[in-house]
Parts: structure tokens; sequence; C-alpha cells
């Protein structure tokens, strides 16, 4: 019984752990357990030809790589000669159209990145403090890095974006500020909004919206204090998730 997916009815079922050449009609079933690798779609491809592709199993933060060589794909990110797959179940059913493969069904999984601070963290007076992270909450894609402190985009989209943090124990004076920033590639990109309150309730501080990523972009939260000395954020209330739409 073949899924309800499909367009088309395979020829015959293929599985595959290294690089390969895929048939018209074929649909392929790939592993990539221990190295990255290339699924290629038939060089000399006829209209209506077919291709469809399921990751079975992807471990330890490796990809296969699907490539038309000189045929574009018409991905819903745009056309590219080439994507990849980065999580187990992604799956992709293509059909050449005399020109480029045309997409018939999109199975790729959104990915995914949330991470939080279980310890309370020092952030210095005056300056922009990155929001440290020792927890995995969500991953799904391999886009957050804890030792970095950052999402990094695994592909080109829009992602939404929330940083939050609660400076611990703090009362704020009429001078005093608490602002969460965004930064893209290590540049200022948004600020939330800032807290000027003085009642002496707990702040919190978020930054929040919608951003453009290319592959290979990378988005961190930083936080800034100003009331004459340090303080530390609440245990357990930084966190930082990012999700593609």
């Amino acid at each position: 019984m073949f899924p309800d997916r499909f367009t088309h009815v395979p020829v015959s079922f293929v599985s595959q752990s290294a690089a390969y050449t895929a048939k018209p009609f074929e649909y392929v079933l790939l592993t990539a357990t221990a190295a990255d690798y290339t699924l290629t779609l038939p060089t000399s491809p006829t209209v209506n030809d077919v291709v469809s592709m399921s990751a079975t199993s992807i471990t330890g933060g490796f990809k296969v790589t699907v490539t038309g060589t000189t045929k574009n794909i018409l991905l819903r990110e745009g056309s590219a000669t080439s994507f990849k797959l980065f999580i187990t179940n992604d799956h992709m059913d293509l059909k050449y159209n005399g020109t480029a493969w045309e997409v018939t069904n999109d199975g790729r999984k959104k990915h995914v990145g949330v991470m939080r601070n279980s310890v309370a963290q020092t952030i210095s007076n005056g300056v922009f403090t990155v929001l440290g992270y020792d927890t995995l909450v969500v991953d799904h894609g391999g886009i957050a890095t804890i030792a970095d402190e950052r999402i990094t985009a695994l592909r080109d989209g829009s992602y939404n974006y929330r940083a939050q943090s609660i400076p611990e124990n703090t009362t704020l004076a009429a001078s005093d500020r608490i602002v969460t920033r965004l930064y893209k590639n290590g540049s200022h990109f948004q600020a939330g909004e800032q807290d000027e309150d003085s009642s002496g309730d707990r702040h919190t501080t978020v930054a929040a919206g919608i951003i453009e990523l290319l592959a290979g972009n990378y988005i961190d939260a930083r936080i800034y204090y100003l009331t004459g000395g340090n303080c530390d954020t609440e245990a357990n209330y930084s966190h930082f998730q990012v999700f593609e739409t």
C-alpha cells in the first residue's frame, strides 16, 4: 500500500546510505547515520519523470544533499539546484516539467530550536551581554547550539523568534533600564521593549518578531542592564526560541 501523498506509483524502492544517482520513478529510502552524502537526481530526465525520497534515519547531525546538478528544483524557499534533508522522516516528491524539478509534495519538517538557562547568569552593568543557555529543550534540524549561545539557519527562510530573561530581584529606579536585543551575524538587528519601570517588581525583558535568514546566518540574544551595578538573571526564566515559518 503506497502512502496517500503519492501522485505517482514508484517502479521500485531502493535503500541508500552513501552517494547515489536516482533513476526515474524510484523511491529512495535514505539513511545518514555515519556521514553526509549526496543523492543526485536523474541527470537526463524527460518530461513527467518523477522521483521520491524519504529520510528513514538521520542522526548525529548528518545530512543528505539532494542535487539536480544543472536542473533547478522549485523549492518553497526559492529555485535552487540542491536542497538538504536534516531530519528523520523528511521526505520529498519531485516531478520534472521539462526544464526544472517541481515539488509535488514537500515533507520537510520545519526547523525549531528552543534553549533555556537553568541557572542564574551574571549580567554586567552598562554593556550588552549574550544570554547564555545550558539546556536544549527542542532542536529539530540541528539549528540550536548551546556552546555558541545561538541559533543558526540551515536553509533560507522566515523565522519567528522570541528571547526572554528576568533580572533577579531587581528594583529599577527612574533612570535604570533593561532591554533585550537580537543580533544577526554579530550585528544588532532588533531591540525589544525597554523597561524603565520603578515599581519594584521583577522585570521581564523580551525581544520577539520575524526575521529573514539565509542558510548559515545565525542569531543570538543579548541583554542590556543599566542600574549602576551588576545583576543576575533569574534561573529557569531565560530562554531563546526560534521557529521556521
